[in-house]
């Protein structure tokens, strides 16, 4: 059918081998039933002859049946009776089979949809393992669109797809053959005809379909886009009244999202209308030459109440198989899609268990480090080098976009540096000790994440509900001071924040971000302009309890007010990536940053 349906084949030959074992076995094993399920089908209509023939005559003329043999021991068994056991066995046949092709619908429904769960969980989980890098370059609503709607859509358009046109392809086969073997140039001319024709339509529609396959799978990354940024900054759409640029944004991904979903409904089933007005004049054209070569009225009788009912099942079995092959082609682009997530390398989750700690008793020296996202671009930090000290208070200063953010995340292992080395106690921070690193940090951003939970899940983010040390909560909580605030809320720590925790003031948001990282029981604490939504009274109690806490912390914070920073024994001052001066605050000099590693 062509490099691209042979590609989209090959993509899904591709998602196959990544399944488990598990999900293997088992469409193995729907393939055996679509086996038995196509046998059972021709059993059953092969009955048909020799069942309609005893009915249509008071003798038993079995010579056109596959099963004469058998008959005819089953007649002198039954006596008076034959035709009502053949009547009976006619219906077990035919209970049978459609039973088994119950079963079958059954077993790929619920396996292809185990399927879609575990490629959502696998996306979601390697999504999550990915360097914070990625996570930089990359676009969250590509995710989300991945887990929440294409997987269904690959489930549905795709996986079933497939199992369907296999066991319909098996079905309409072995009813074809069983034909052929009664009447063969009937049985070719007749199916033969409907197969090519699909075959045709398939050939000329693909483009198409491939075509509206890469529109589904844009505008569905648009239209998440859309409803992401439009909900999430529901605060600034309400007071600029942008709400009509939004929903133009969102019409212009919809529209044709949908369109394209239509164009590929309307050529899956488009010709089953032509298909079934053919099969009625096939039917006739059957009726007579049978009529015509049969010297018995009886045998002519059977033969096309047999075709008659043979194309009533293999016509929409072809359609069924048409319409699957079209879904298939249609969702090729989504196909490519999760197989990119799929692929995507990840680490062993379990590794944090079994890496060596290190240790952080001495200093942490940042070493002529420089970073780059790209291998031509714009260096966002050039050659810094200075020491921080276990224990010390230090605070960094710079105007928007001299590289502060960027260097916290060196600093946390969250990226690697281009050149240079991040050292702990000599310990160079790379790939394999950069997960060590960060169980001893607790980061404050300045806009704190908060889960539609109650306060001490907020507080034990991540932390089941049954493992959560409720004295340590409380104890972070106090140290933050946002404890005197909870125990004043009618639930207490059972407050629920509501979503991104809108029934939080600002301050409060803060302050439950810093109990978060107390909790953690952390030996540096990093402060992103965490306290800068803070009203000054509140900043000077946090401050206060941040000064108060044991000096095995190691606290950096990152502040525009320098004000902030006044109780910071060293002061690093940051511009356009470079290290502009160190500042010792207890001896109020300026040092260089070479004197600084001194």
């Amino acid at each position: 059918m062509g490099e691209v349906t042979n590609n989209v084949f090959k993509g899904i030959w591709l998602l196959i081998l990544s399944l488990s074992r598990r999900r293997k076995i088992q469409l193995s094993l729907i393939l055996a039933l679509s086996v038995i399920s196509a046998i059972f089908e021709i059993v059953s209509v092969s009955a048909l002859i020799p069942f309609m023939e005893i009915l249509g005559s008071s003798g038993v003329s079995v010579k056109s049946s596959m099963f004469g043999d058998s008959l005819d021991g089953l007649k002198e068994f039954s006596g008076n009776d034959f035709a009502l056991h053949l009547t009976l066995i006619f219906i077990f046949l035919s209970l049978a089979s459609g039973i088994l092709r119950y079963c079958l619908l059954w077993a790929q429904t619920r396996v292809t949809h185990a399927i879609g769960a575990d490629l959502s969980i696998n996306i979601y989980r390697r999504t999550l393992y990915q360097p914070y890098v990625r996570h930089i370059e990359s676009n969250s609503s590509d995710v989300i669109s991945s887990i929440s709607t294409k997987v269904d859509r690959l489930v549905r358009e795709s996986l079933i797809s497939v199992l369907l046109v296999i066991s319909s392809i098996l079905m309409s086969f072995a009813l074809i053959a069983f034909l052929f073997y009664i009447e063969p140039v009937v049985a070719v001319s007749t199916f033969g005809t409907f197969g090519a024709i699909y075959l045709i339509i398939i050939l000329l529609s693909r483009k198409y379909l491939t075509r509206d396959s890469e529109i589904i799978n844009k505008y569905q990354n648009r239209v998440f886009k859309a409803l992401q940024e439009g909900l999430g900054g529901i605060k600034d759409v309400i007071i600029n009244r942008t709400q009509e640029a939004f929903v133009e944004e969102y019409k212009h991904a919809d529209l044709p999202l949908r369109r394209a979903h239509a164009n590929i409904a309307i050529i899956g089933g488009a010709p089953r209308f032509a298909l079934e007005a053919l099969g009625f004049v096939t039917f006739a054209v059957v009726a007579f030459i049978l009529r015509s070569n049969e010297t018995g009225a009886g045998s002519a009788t059977s033969l096309m109440a047999l075709f008659a009912i043979s194309a009533l099942r293999v016509i929409p079995l072809l359609q069924q198989a048409y319409t699957g092959v079209s879904n298939i082609i249609g969702s090729r682009s989504i196909l490519f899609d999760i197989l990119y997530f799929i692929q995507l390398p990840m680490g062993d989750p379990n590794e944090d268990k079994n890496i060596k700690p290190i240790k952080f008793d001495s200093t942490i020296r940042v070493d002529q480090v420089s970073f780059r996202f790209k291998e031509n671009g714009r260096w966002i930090l050039k050659d810094l080098t200075f020491d921080i000290p276990h224990g010390s208070r230090v605070g960094i200063v710079g105007s928007t976009g001299s590289g502060k953010s960027t260097f916290l995340n060196v600093l946390m292992g969250l990226l690697s540096p281009t050149s240079g080395r991040l050292l702990v106690d000599s310990e160079n921070i790379d790939y394999s000790t950069s997960i060590s690193w960060r169980q001893k940090i607790a980061y404050v951003p300045q806009d704190i994440f908060l889960s539609d939970a109650t306060i001490a899940e907020n507080i034990a983010l991540g932390t089941p509900l049954e493992n959560i040390d409720f004295e340590r909560i409380q104890q972070s909580a106090k140290l933050a001071s946002i404890y005197d605030d909870i125990i004043k809320w009618p639930d207490g720590f059972k407050t629920r924040v509501g979503e991104r925790g809108v029934n939080l003031s600002g301050g409060q948001k803060q302050r439950i971000g810093i109990s978060r990282a107390l909790y953690k029981n952390p030996e540096v604490l990093i402060f992103d302009e965490a306290t800068s939504a803070l009203d000054m009274k509140t900043e000077n109690d946090v401050m206060q309890s941040i000064d108060s806490l044991d000096k095995h912390f190691t606290i950096i914070m990152v502040a525009h007010r320098v004000d902030t920073l006044r109780n910071c024994n060293i002061i690093i001052e940051l511009d356009k990536g470079t290290c502009k001066s160190i500042k010792t605050n207890n001896a109020n000099l300026m040092i260089s940053k070479t004197e600084g590693n001194h």
